[in-house]
């Protein structure tokens, strides 16, 4: 019983210390490749946590996401173009063209959900999220960020992504989200998916 009991220790050690191994490059590349003129102070780094593939980031799932935005951009247009015509009276709005537009969407929906329902993640190391605050000539700031380890904890799958600039007194609801205003277009599967189209085509 106590040659299990040891084992079991010597695993849970190896497992914390592999953990803190982790944290420790995160905060080392926080203290040392973000900002060599600045002091950095008030380190936070998430709990480390498993890193799968997604299915938004294959290939196939990027194309199709990217011609569904151009669609709705045109259909955009093609509303502009018919609302225009309607209140002038017009019947020059190529129909037809709407529908190949709306019909082009659906499919692209259904091909994106069918990819998300047959897709297998794959295990690839470990995530966690980090900020700190630093200081500069004006006011002390916050940098946010994200990172990806290796299965051994020991170096990057990637260079780690940060933002900074956020004064420590501004409102940022949720650190992390301040990470993806940029990924605005993205097209969520949960939306209402009508709002994608023209009533009446």
């Amino acid at each position: 019983m106590r040659p299990l009991i040891f084992i079991f220790c010597i695993v849970l050690l190896s497992s914390c210390n592999n953990k803190e191994n982790g944290k420790e490059l995160v905060r080392q590349y926080i203290s040392d490749s973000i900002f060599t003129n600045k002091k950095i102070y008030d380190i936070y780094i998430s709990p480390l946590d498993s890193l799968y593939s997604s299915v938004f980031e294959t290939q196939q799932y990027i194309q199709t996401k990217h011609e569904l935005i151009e669609y709705r951009r045109k259909i955009e247009k093609e509303k502009s173009d018919y609302n225009y015509e309607k209140s002038i009276g017009g019947t020059g709005i190529n129909k037809k063209l709407i529908v190949l537009y709306q019909n082009s969407i659906r499919e692209g929906i259904k091909r994106l959900n069918e990819l998300q329902m047959t897709y297998k993640p794959k295990y690839l190391g470990f995530k966690c999220s980090f900020h700190a605050k630093y200081q500069t000539d004006f006011t002390d700031s916050i940098l946010v960020g994200y990172c990806y380890l290796s299965p051994k904890k020991d170096r990057f799958l990637v260079k780690p992504i940060y933002e900074s600039g956020y004064a420590i007194d501004s409102t940022i609801g949720n650190l992390m989200d301040a990470m993806f205003f940029y990924d605005e277009q993205f097209i969520q599967l949960e939306m209402d998916t009508t709002k994608l189209f023209i009533k009446g085509f």
